[in-house]
């Protein structure tokens, strides 16, 4: 099945399977067994899970912070609709200001909705 939109970083699955296996090979000599452990990580990898994984847990903590006004697949209520709305077309400016390039276009695209309307008595 196809998405609509695409992913620069891991899914959710993947991320915790890594996180699991990183824990694996960090506590394995706690576990007795012996043997070596069989799974190996470079330096690089782990960096690049740890990144991967601070980037998920704001993500996360964000969310958290929204509960009972926005939820995680946006749903918010019809009397804080205007509030929400209006936050995310701050935090949508604020993304606007510190991108550039193609991660930019990127988001600016997917934002649209976020767009503060200008009234206008026409």
């Amino acid at each position: 099945m196809p998405h609509s939109n695409r992913t620069v970083r891991p899914p959710l699955v993947l991320l915790c399977l890594e996180l699991s296996t990183c824990k694996i090979h960090r506590h394995w000599d706690e576990l007795g067994l012996n043997t070596p452990c069989p799974i190996q990580f470079t330096e690089e990898e782990l960096q690049a899970h740890y990144r991967d994984g601070e980037g998920w847990n704001e993500r996360a903590d964000f969310w958290d912070s929204l509960a009972g006004f926005v939820s995680r697949d946006g749903w918010t209520s019809n009397e804080t609709y205007d509030q929400a709305l209006e936050m995310f077309a701050e935090l949508r400016e604020e993304g606007l200001k510190n991108l550039t390039g193609k991660e930019r276009a990127d988001f600016e695209a997917q934002t649209r909705w976020a767009e503060r309307k200008v009234n206008s008595d026409c």
